[in-house]
């Protein structure tokens, strides 16, 4: 009922007995069961294999089917067994793990995948089976408002409600109760009950942060394009579910970010397929192009190659797959699902990665020749999308420099300076007689990163953690006595205050005051013996024996490092240093990359310089203690990504993402290439160009910054 509540009756209880009033009775009839035509399921897979339709061209609605998409299975299973492990108090077992009844709660499954393979059709269909069957409460989770829009209007109404009149008997669109019990009117949310029990569904645009909803399912679409920083908000709608499951659906664009993070977060299970033959296993998706083979004449044999890029697409031609070593026809619907991160499954983090590949409804021509397409646009744009849609391995080309390849080769080779050595180490807390360098990037977390510099050819990252602002003032100062780091770079941005602080403390500047004299002329001054062992040379506008100095990224042309001096408010000085954003991000990712990236650079002392062909930097193998894991370090490197201005069509590097210690790498470096330039040039002096292979972004960096 609505409006006020009417003398002696308590608004939304039923009528007393024995009430003879119009008004009771009409309350009374509305509060009479209302008969349920939904279908008995007990599971989700019952539902979708026997109740749920698909929507045909001709407008009617087709029997639901996992044949040609098996990966849908493992996923439906993955569903049922939570379902049933929190609702029904069951114990189930996932690849060989049993989970007590209960403790399936708060599970989460990543499923990042290509497109046009069914997951938005399992999401659809999950939120009628959980409202309506389960009377579950569901809120399904999109990039924004025109997002909703579309889901809503041209996949949910056409695909659910007009083809489950079961359905749409027990709902009222636009109507959901937030978490006070007041109704909402809301186009994108519905109301299913069967006069008893209630449940409700609601279509969100993440533009902002969720409110209000109470859910027991949260389910996360094209996680790419929703605000990190709204998404942590989702689970608190969950707190009193007792099933409190999250989904992330979606495909991968960005490595290390969005759907991708979410999915290397979770067990991670990839398809083996067996060769029928030598028995080996596959996974097909990381084997592109190895594992096709084109047989001209329509019938596969030994002879077969496999596809290039030179050969051009055949349209007449039998694409199929094949064994990578042997060249046996392969099934693809045969083989198993692997997790790369067992240990994920006890804590109850499911994942998935569905490649095209793996979906034999879709056909191998239509892979193959959307491949070769690719190839004719110079922009490398359509290859890209390629390999997020087809292959479900996202490729940023010349947008993500660093990729997950690039960064296990940084780790393999650890600090060996010859190719065919391999010197894998550990972080570790301790000393070294090699020069030391760091940076930290400043904000209410302070990231902080140190390489050890071995020789021109390898700067190894020895340490990186995490700290809280509040104890950087004494953790930064222990750190540079335990690692014997020779001189770090902090952000001046982040935590301004903060910064100036730490540098004044780390140089011995606290109590120096410079000569009262016009900013201008103490800029032009040489001021010697200044806290430990610094000085200021005016004349070249140079430091010598820093200890620590604030970077300053500065807008427009890059111009190389400006050495200068800083001033707080109280009239201290500290070093300062200015420098181009995007030129000193490239340079300490060029030192990742080679000339099979396209980054070309000369190093050794004067007259005696060779190519560098190997990275330079490089990345422990074992993560422990307070330092962060190899997941956090690879997350932050891979978000070095550039994305294009819509507007000016130029290309910079992404903001507002987590990419921190990839930064407090660039100010690591930028740290040791002003020590070097203050006195070492003949060790470690070094050019680098950048061929622009990758990028003509890329491509118009020549030289170093200093």
């Amino acid at each position: 009922a609505t409006g006020p509540a009417r003398p002696g009756v308590i608004q939304g209880e039923r009528p007393r007995a024995g009430s003879d009033s119009a008004l009771e009775m009409l309350d009374a009839k509305l509060s009479q069961r209302k008969v349920s035509n939904a279908p008995l399921c007990k599971t989700f897979k019952e539902f979708l294999l026997v109740h749920a339709r698909v929507l045909q061209r001709d407008g009617t609605g087709g029997r639901f089917s996992m044949e040609g998409r098996a990966p849908l299975e493992l996923v439906v299973d993955w569903l049922d067994k939570i379902l049933r492990n929190t609702l029904d108090g069951e114990a189930v077992e996932i690849d060989g793990v049993t989970f007590a009844p209960g403790q399936l709660k708060a599970s989460v499954v990543a499923v990042g995948g290509g497109a046009q393979w069914g997951k938005t059709i399992l999401e659809l269909n999950l939120m009628a089976y959980a409202t309506a069957v389960r009377f579950l409460s569901v809120g399904n989770y999109l990039p924004d408002k025109s997002k909703v829009e579309e889901i809503v209007g041209q996949k949910f109404r056409p695909n659910v409600l007009d083809l489950y009149p079961w359905m749409a008997e027990m709902i009222q669109v636009g109507k959901v109760e937030n978490a006070s019990g007041k109704t909402i009117d809301r186009k994108e949310s519905y109301t299913v009950t069967d006069g008893e029990r209630k449940a409700f569904g609601n279509f969100c645009g993440m533009h902002k942060p969720p409110t209000s909803i109470t859910i027991d399912l949260g389910l996360l679409d094209e996680v790419d394009d929703i605000d990190e920083r709204n998404i942590g908000y989702v689970d608190a709608r969950m707190t009193n579910s007792p099933v409190h499951l999250t989904a992330f659906i979606g495909t991968q664009r960005v490595a290390g970010a969005g759907q991708n993070a979410r999915l290397k977060a979770s067990s991670f299970h990839v398809k083996q397929v067996p060769c029928p033959k030598c028995r080996k296993e596959w996974n097909l998706e990381e084997e592109f192009p190895r594992c096709i083979r084109v047989a001209k004449d329509g019938q596969p044999k030994q002879s077969d190659p496999t596809i290039k890029p030179e050969m051009g697409h055949d349209r007449l031609a039998t694409y199929y797959i094949a064994c990578v070593e042997c060249g046996t026809p392969m099934d693809r619907d045969a083989g198993r699902y692997v997790a790369k991160h067992p240990e994920r499954i006890k804590q109850a983090r499911f994942g998935v990665r569905v490649s095209q590949l793996n979906i034999s409804a879709i056909s191998m021509q239509e892979i193959v020749g959307s491949w070769y397409a690719a190839f004719e646009d110079p922009s490398g744009a359509a290859l890209v999308a390629f390999h997020c849609d087809r292959i479900a391995i996202p490729n940023a080309g010349a947008a993500q420099p660093i990729t997950q390849t690039v960064l296990d080769s940084a780790r393999e080779l650890g600090v060996s300076p010859a190719g065919e050595i391999s010197e894998p180490y550990a972080m570790s807390l301790a000393r070294s007689e090699h020069p030391r360098f760091a940076g930290m990037d400043m904000g209410p977390r302070c990231w902080f990163w140190c390489d050890e510099v071995r020789s021109p050819l390898v700067s190894a990252c020895v340490w990186a953690e995490l700290i809280a602002s509040g104890n950087a003032s004494v953790r930064l100062p222990l750190l540079m006595n335990v690692l014997g780091i020779n001189t770090v770079f902090l952000d001046a941005g982040g935590e301004p205050d903060l910064t100036k602080r730490l540098v004044l403390s780390l140089n011995g500047l606290d109590n120096y005051l410079p000569p009262s004299v016009p900013k201008s002329e103490l800029l032009k001054m040489h001021l010697g013996n200044l806290g430990v062992g610094l000085s200021w040379d005016g004349q070249r506008g140079r430091w010598r024996g820093i200890r620590a100095a604030a970077v300053l990224f500065v807008a427009g042309e890059a111009r190389g490092i400006e050495q200068t001096l800083g001033f707080t408010q109280e009239g201290n000085i500290y070093p300062l240093i200015k420098c181009n954003r995007a030129e000193s991000i490239q340079t300490a990712v060029n030192d990742f990359l080679t000339p099979n990236e396209g980054v070309l650079e000369m190093v050794g002392a004067q007259g005696i310089k060779a190519l560098r062909t190997m990275r330079r930097a490089r990345l422990p193998q074992t993560y422990i203690g307070p330092g962060v894991s190899q997941a956090i370090l690879d997350g932050h490197l891979l978000n070095l990504r550039k994305e294009r201005d819509t507007r000016t069509g130029e290309e910079d590097w992404v903001e507002g993402v987590e990419n921190h210690l990839g930064l407090s790498k660039t100010y690591a470096r930028l740290s040791q290439m002003v020590a070097e330039a203050g006195g070492a040039q003949g060790k470690f002096a070094y050019r680098a160009v950048n061929t622009g292979r990758n990028s003509s972004g890329l491509g118009r960096r020549k030289g170093t910054l200093i």
